[in-house]
């Protein structure tokens, strides 16, 4: 597995995408997602330019990353279990799976008591589909949005979200839309915030996210391959 080289294509392939599609390739994050592979890959990755990485469970990412998080921005994109805050926010610089505003207030608390700022994203479910985390209305997303302000070691900077398990090209763009809509609203009605990520689209529908305006897409299999299963 050749992961410079893999990085190298994935690059050139969003830069195009971006181009065909009117956008800068400059506001395109990609993020490499580290799921069940192991440390070497991560310092290959690192090699090759990437500095954003994802990770989905907070156990995982401690004994992966323990040594990394200076020289990365490192995000939580799993969902975030209440007796794993305050862990998760001593280990990640981004929590981008923040579906709840009990879970917000959690956090602002654990950051608190690190004396950290945490970036945060708000995780909306678009697709409606029952077995993904998120807030699932606009109403709930926007309360989030207003009990965030009063919240201040917490830095909201945009959403995230899941596209639909789909061959079908159209119900995944509609979803897509759907929170490129959201953050628009969002970043018109909060001009005070920092609203400045869209995280849209894996290694299966990247291409389609950049289309609708992904900030950020989070790729493992195209960069490392087939999961390992480390634990």
């Amino acid at each position: 597995m050749n992961i410079e080289h893999n990085i190298e294509l994935l690059r050139k392939s969003v830069l195009k995408r971006a181009n065909d599609s009117g956008r800068d390739f400059n506001e395109i994050t990609i993020m490499a997602v580290t799921k069940n592979h192991p440390v070497d890959v991560v310092l290959q990755a690192v090699s090759a330019g990437i500095d954003c990485f994802g990770e989905n469970r907070v156990q995982e990412a401690a004994a992966k990353y323990q040594n990394l998080t200076e020289r990365i921005n490192l995000h939580l994109i799993g969902h975030l279990q209440s007796n794993k805050v305050a862990k998760a926010v001593r280990l990640f610089n981004w929590i981008d799976s923040v579906d709840s505003i009990k879970l917000l207030r959690k956090i602002n608390q654990a950051a608190e008591k690190s004396g950290k700022i945490m970036q945060i994203l708000f995780e909306v479910n678009v697709s409606g589909e029952s077995s993904k985390y998120g807030f699932t209305s606009e109403e709930d997303v926007f309360s989030a949005i207003e009990v965030s302000q009063d919240l201040h070691f917490i830095n909201p900077r945009g959403f995230m979200t899941i596209g639909p398990l789909s061959s079908d090209e159209n119900l995944v763009r509609d979803a897509f839309r759907s929170l490129k809509k959201i953050f628009e609203q969002a970043k018109f009605s909060y001009k005070e915030l920092q609203l400045d990520v869209l995280s849209m689209g894996m290694s299966g529908d990247w291409k389609i996210a950049v289309e609708e305006g992904s900030t950020l897409i989070r790729v493992g299999t195209s960069i490392f391959g087939k999961r390992q299963m480390l634990l």
